[in-house]
């Protein structure tokens, strides 16, 4: 009987998940059509508050000393937005158009990425990094504005209505909450029940992984493709991942990080160059992203979590 509770309350939650989600990307869209701002630039904007949870694990760890884990769960989690969100994304929705003039710009956003793991090259994220890390992602977020802003038709003949987009802005931070809020408890729910199956607790943390700190960000690029508003779940995930490098360069702000010398975190580099490096020729090629190069960034998904598994159980 618990069990069954368990799943309804699960049901109804990730239906009240969706709404939400659904709550913020309505009036994201609005937001943008009112001031002239193009979609692309606001997802990564929303991309920095959907992060909010990893800067909660961010900051505890850093509180309690055990920075390392904070530094796996946000450059770990730049892989799982771009291999299993994105892949899944691609599948789910089959061909994706893609837009060559945003090339430059992903491509500048993954050497972002990039950074602070050559930066930890020896074994150290000082407060130096910090500011490197945050300054930079000022800049970037600047250019990408500055280049939505080039893109976009003139203005001069919106009508801007202050009262309606003050309620379309109160509606998306409203439904940020609720998607943050649900998500922690849809986590927690979903701990529950896998315990109570009997489920190895190693599986337990696999499939916790692939949702965990990520589940705003699946939701809401989930229904952003339903919505048939592509650029707001690719530019959320760029947001979220920029954000991710954001927090880490705060985090060596509080307190420098010192990186373990292991395995995995070579590892990681590999992943990342290798991940990174097929979106950018998948984005490129015929213009979009089709279900085989889904599947194979699914593939990586997987391979990388079965090598951190393998790094963390046989060798480190």
């Amino acid at each position: 009987m618990f069990t069954i509770s368990i799943l309804i309350s699960l049901l109804a939650f990730f239906y009240l998940l969706g709404k939400a989600a659904d709550l913020v990307i309505y009036n994201i869209r609005i937001v943008g059509e009112k001031l002239g701002i193009k979609i692309f630039f606001l997802g990564i904007l929303l991309g920095f508050f959907t992060s909010l949870p990893e800067f909660a694990v961010g900051i505890n760890a850093t509180i309690n000393n055990i920075s390392a884990v904070s530094v796996g769960n946000l450059l770990g989690g730049i892989v799982v937005l771009f291999s299993f969100i994105l892949g899944l994304s691609v599948v789910l929705n089959r061909n994706i158009i893609t837009n060559e003039k945003k090339l430059i710009s992903l491509l500048l956003v993954f050497i972002y990425f990039l950074l602070p793991l050559f930066l930890g090259f020896n074994r150290y994220l000082s407060s130096v990094d910090g500011v490197i890390l945050i300054s930079l992602y000022l800049i970037l977020i600047y250019y990408l504005y500055w280049q939505q802003k080039k893109d976009r038709k003139s203005t001069s003949n919106l009508i801007i209505h202050k009262d309606k987009i003050t309620r379309s802005i109160l509606l998306v931070i409203l439904g940020l909450v609720l998607v943050v809020v649900i998500s922690n408890i849809v986590i927690r729910f979903t701990s529950v029940l896998l315990t109570q199956w009997a489920i190895p607790p190693f599986l337990v943390g696999l499939i916790l992984f692939s949702l965990g700190t990520n589940l705003p960000e699946i939701m809401v690029t989930v229904r952003s493709w339903r919505r048939n508003i592509k650029d707001l779940s690719l530019s959320n995930l760029i947001g979220s991942g920029m954000a991710n490098i954001f927090i880490l360069g705060f985090l060596s702000l509080i307190k420098p990080i010192t990186i373990k010398a292991a395995t995995s975190f070579y590892s990681l580099i590999f992943f990342m160059i290798l991940l990174f490096g097929l979106v950018l020729i998948f984005y490129r090629s015929d213009r979009r992203l089709t279900r085989p190069e889904g599947i194979v960034l699914l593939f990586i998904y997987l391979t990388f979590l079965i090598s951190e598994i393998s790094w963390m159980f046989f060798i480190d």
